[in-house]
């Protein structure tokens, strides 16, 4: 068993998942990826403090797919940039919304699509949101009443 599997094994696992979902053996960088711990290793993309994902940024690098639910088990995330990439599907709201300190959100100019739920307003650190150039349908919730 490796040393960082006890702490940092659902990280590991939640990336992973990630990878496979945006078909990783595509992407453009995926340096380091899916090689030892994400918060020691050097993955691209992957920015950790102490011990904690706190950043997925992978804009522009030919993601492609979906966008697993297991994103909400990066419980110290902050900053999602997946802006400029061929993601589909639904956003998983249920996961995002469990990321309770994201301040960044950033998904636009992908090919994502459905509704946004109106539980969005729980995120309250949330200062940059966008999801435009999507096919997403019906209306945002209210941001001034982001609690």
């Amino acid at each position: 068993m490796l040393a960082w599997e006890g702490s940092c094994q659902p990280q590991f696992a939640a990336l992973s998942s990630f990878y496979t979902a945006s078909t990783g053996t595509s992407w453009s960088n995926s340096d380091g990826w899916l090689s030892g711990d994400p918060c020691s290793t050097g993955w691209f993309g992957v920015t950790c403090n102490n011990n904690l994902v706190v950043s997925l940024d992978l804009k522009n690098n030919n993601l492609v797919g979906s966008i697993s639910e297991s994103i909400g088990n990066l419980t110290g995330l902050k900053i999602l940039k997946l802006r400029d990439n061929h993601l589909a599907g639904t956003i998983p709201w249920e996961a995002v919304v469990k990321l309770q300190g994201l301040e960044i959100f950033w998904l636009n100019n992908n090919q994502l699509s459905g509704t946004i739920p109106i539980e969005i307003q729980t995120m309250g650190n949330l200062t940059e949101f966008d999801i435009s150039d999507n096919a997403h349908s019906g209306t945002l919730p209210e941001f001034s009443l982001f609690s």
